[in-house]
């Protein structure tokens, strides 16, 4: 089997990972957690492996915390606050995770903690390209016709999440390789 790489270019949600979990409250808690939960969602991450991290604590809160789980925590059941409080404090104490030649991971916090990072929630894809095999090497393209207006776009997609606050409309770039 060989390799693949994926690029999509989406318009998007822009937040400081901290300042979005401290929004949680009863109002919102369904909402966000599904923001957080959300297989498109990551960190603003150039191999500085913040990702890896995020997927490793989003991935532990979702299984503690789904009761339909079969695990040996399949009875835990959260309310907001201990949700926000165990999420809050995995964020402030985790940096990133660096691959090692032996095959290990070590965690470093020379880049900072995770909860300092952008969170980034995809809304509108624009534009899609995707590339398989075993040589990857060459130059891959993709295109879109510019029909639409980025303003409204913005104004739409602030408009669906004005629930939350200290949110940007970006546009983002999503590149995985696998």
């Amino acid at each position: 089997m060989g390799f693949s790489e994926s690029v999509t270019v989406y318009f998007g949600l822009k937040i400081v990972l901290k300042d979005l979990i401290n929004q949680i409250d009863e109002t919102n808690y369904d909402k966000i957690k599904e923001l957080i939960h959300n297989c498109d969602c990551f960190i603003n991450d150039e191999n500085n492996q913040f990702n890896n991290m995020f997927e490793y604590i989003r991935s532990e809160l979702y299984i503690e915390h789904n009761p339909k789980r079969k695990t040996k925590k399949d009875k835990v059941q959260f309310d907001y606050i201990t949700y926000k409080n165990k999420f809050n404090e995995q964020i402030s104490k985790r940096g990133t995770m660096v691959p090692l030649r032996n095959g290990t991971e070590e965690e470093r916090f020379d880049n900072g903690y995770l909860g300092n990072q952008i969170f980034l929630y995809p809304v509108i894809s624009l534009l899609h390209t995707e590339r398989f095999g075993y040589e990857r090497t060459g130059i891959n393209g993709t295109y879109c016709n510019i029909d639409f207006d980025v303003e409204n776009i913005k104004k739409s997609i602030l408009e669906k999440y004005n629930w939350l606050k200290d949110i940007e409309v970006v546009m983002m770039i999503k590149q995985h390789s696998g």
